[in-house]
């Protein structure tokens, strides 16, 4: 019904969209750290991409974060908007 509830919804959405994407990052640099832990056996490369997966793992945890957030004020905005309509 408002503009601000729609721009909360979008931004969770965008949000969301994005820690997605840095969760699977995270996935696929512990899966590349552990395949050249294994095959090549060059540690500092291994411990350098577990590092980037930790680092993508809260960054894809702060934007679920994020995105829950803006979804509830969107749905908060959402149920002003229903139960004291604008004039």
């Amino acid at each position: 019904m408002s503009d601000l509830g729609l721009d909360f919804y979008t931004k969770a959405k965008k949000q969301r969209t994005t820690g997605t994407i840095l969760r699977y990052l995270s996935v696929f640099s512990g899966l590349a750290a552990v395949g050249v832990a294994a095959n090549n056996g060059r540690r500092n490369l291994a411990y350098g991409l577990f590092g980037g997966q930790m680092v993508f793992l809260l960054g894809s945890m702060r934007y679920s974060n994020m995105s829950a957030q803006s979804l509830d004020r969107a749905l908060w905005q959402r149920n002003k908007d229903v139960l004291f309509p604008p004039r």
